[in-house]
């Protein structure tokens, strides 16, 4: 199948290369927002990170004294144009307006105004004009150049850091690995003593003159469906729980569970960003019933979305944080310079 692929995956290659081209000797041209904009993007499709990043990134500017937005496509919304996910004070749109990772978001950020649009310099404008931020992450930015960034990061997973290093749709990439030359960062995700988990250190060649941070996800505690208690892992260790997911890496979802000393009998998957409607939520109350199952387990992506028809299955989702294990000196080092409007970082 990859190999009927390949073809498409030269065109898809052809058209981001004259596009970056077209970017790269100013053909097409970007537009600034008034402060300075901070992009978190990854070079693969999906599964590595991004809004756990984006929420560390927040936390760590709140904790700098410095008054953060967060800008974000939305993807999988219903609505368009722009919409104000949350003003700072609480939630204004639910995940079928706004998209899971958004949602995710504002919960997690209830201080940080977060706008979803798909032409980001209006959502840009818009969080500029209203809440008058002194920074703006923008959510999944690293091939949206049409917004000017003064600091690109790029997220890689460590473990599979290219895929099968072809382009879509025959591979994961979204841009040959060459581009990685523009971003100022790469912080490898699911980083570990084998970091990093590469077929051939040749090809991360453009990273030579980029500053490396290694991350790793932290387990913290699991949340129920109303979002009002919370949990122990050593708490579901006696339990006989069925695992729920939409997410990219569902394994790693379940690989995690189980270094929790949690034993699932069941594993319900679901594509990335599903949406749970009346057909799919018939199809997880039956295999609860099927199983005789006592617990649901989900992760905080899915648990934005799941309805409290769902509350009476015992519904608990784990919460996570980016933590970052080497090179956060570097890191906070170019934030402190970006937000002091010293970055000269490329774009």
């Amino acid at each position: 199948m990859t190999a009927l692929l390949l073809p498409f995956s030269w065109v898809f290659r052809a058209g981001v290369g004259l596009r970056n081209t077209a970017f790269d000797r100013a053909w097409l041209t970007t537009q600034e927002l008034p402060c300075p904009v901070i992009s978190v993007g990854n070079l693969t499709v999906g599964g590595t990170g991004k809004t756990p990043m984006v929420i560390y990134l927040a936390e760590k500017l709140r904790t700098m004294g410095k008054k953060t937005a967060i800008l974000s496509r939305g993807y999988g919304r219903k609505s368009r144009g722009t919409l104000v996910v949350s003003d700072g004070r609480k939630p204004q749109a639910d995940s079928d307006q706004a998209g899971d990772e958004p949602v995710l978001m504002a919960r997690r950020l209830p201080r940080t105004p977060i706008v979803v649009d798909k032409v980001r310099f209006r959502g840009g404008s818009l969080l500029v004009e209203q809440f008058h931020p002194d920074v703006i992450i923008l959510d999944d930015g690293f091939q949206y150049r049409w917004l000017h960034r003064d600091l690109d990061i790029v997220l890689l997973d460590a473990a599979r850091p290219f895929s099968n290093g072809r382009l879509l749709p025959a591979g994961w990439l979204r841009e040959p690995v060459k581009s990685l030359k523009r971003a100022d960062a790469v912080v490898f995700t699911r980083s570990s003593d084998q970091f990093p988990a590469v077929e051939s250190m040749e090809r991360l060649a453009p990273l030579k003159e980029i500053p490396i941070v290694k991350a790793a996800y932290q387990p913290l505690h699991w949340i129920s469906l109303e979002g009002n208690s919370t949990r122990q892992s050593e708490e579901f260790r006696n339990c006989k729980p069925m695992l729920l997911s939409g997410i990219a890496q569902p394994n790693d979802f379940e690989k995690t569970v189980r270094s929790l000393g949690i034993g699932p009998i069941a594993h319900l998957s679901f594509p990335d960003h599903q949406a749970y409607g009346s057909r799919e939520l018939e199809r997880i109350a039956g295999l609860y019933r099927t199983l005789r199952a006592d617990t649901i387990l989900t992760t905080e992506k899915d648990w934005v979305k799941l309805p409290a028809i769902l509350q009476p299955l015992n519904v608990w989702a784990l919460r996570i944080s980016l933590r970052i294990i080497e090179g956060e000196d570097k890191l906070e080092h170019l934030i402190s310079e970006c937000v002091a409007g010293k970055s000269g970082g490329k774009h």
